[in-house]
């Protein structure tokens, strides 16, 4: 049960307001899942696999980590590089 909820659930005496608990849960995986890129680097791995689908090459699992796993911190860098790069100028003033 929420820790947030349980004056509901005292003073209602009611138990299905553990859902909200669960939504708020859910919300901040899906938040992860779009401020970490993960479905950026799902599109590259999809197209490394079409790609080796296409040319008739076995798919190295090394292969697929290493562009999984480099494709979110370099992605990362281009989306939020910009806005380091403004609050950095504007601390050194």
């Amino acid at each position: 049960m929420c820790s947030s909820l349980k004056f509901l659930t005292k003073k209602m005496r009611y138990e299905q307001f553990g859902y909200f608990c669960l939504m708020g849960w859910l919300s901040r995986i899906f938040n992860f899942y779009l401020d970490t890129s993960i479905h950026v680097a799902f599109a590259v791995i999809s197209l490394l696999l079409i790609t080796n689908l296409h040319l008739n090459i076995l798919p190295d699992q090394h292969l697929i980590l290493f562009v999984f796993f480099g494709t979110i911190p370099s992605y990362n860098f281009v989306k939020y590089g910009v806005d380091a790069k403004i609050s950095f100028l504007f601390s050194e003033l």
